[in-house]
């Protein structure tokens, strides 16, 4: 919906715009936290399965992967690298990751042992839902940079 109003009228729906990046600001927070803590969990419980606490499988490599993501646009939004618009660019790109970490290591790759139905089903419309956001993203990008800029005179 921000990428919506960003591509409606950015000025008219500025305070939204402030809202829900402020709420995707927090869920990402709480995210980073949430995967971290399982990340943790998932070693403990690996170590005492396996004997090992880290094994570089697929799915803990997708899940340092998706930490690692969510880590960098919190990292470049406390920093001011990302504004309002880049913030909820980035956190559809960032949810790429989170489904190849479900579902791309589960039922794509089907490598390691955390990967439960190989080839089964729907990798096409995951692959469709995923690609549409890009282009989403990307269409809403190209629209806002290439709009000319407002020259106030003072």
């Amino acid at each position: 919906m921000i990428l919506f109003f960003y591509l409606k009228d950015e000025a008219r729906y500025a305070e939204q715009i402030r809202i829900g990046t402020q709420s995707i600001y927090r869920a990402i927070q709480v995210g980073v936290v949430l995967i971290a803590f399982g990340i943790i969990l998932g070693g403990i419980w690996a170590d005492y399965s396996w004997g090992r606490f880290w094994g570089w499988d697929p799915k803990e490599t997708w899940a340092l992967i998706s930490l690692l993501g969510y880590v960098a646009v919190l990292h470049g939004r406390l920093v001011g690298w990302i504004k309002n618009f880049q913030l909820a660019a980035a956190s559809i790109v960032t949810f790429s990751l989170v489904m190849m970490s479900w579902y791309g290591v589960n039922f794509v790759l089907g490598a390691g042992l955390h990967s439960y139905g190989f080839g089964a089903g729907g990798v096409e419309y995951v692959t469709g839902f995923v690609v549409l956001h890009w282009l989403y993203v990307a269409y809403v990008s190209t629209v806002r940079y290439g709009r000319p800029k407002i020259q106030t005179s003072r």
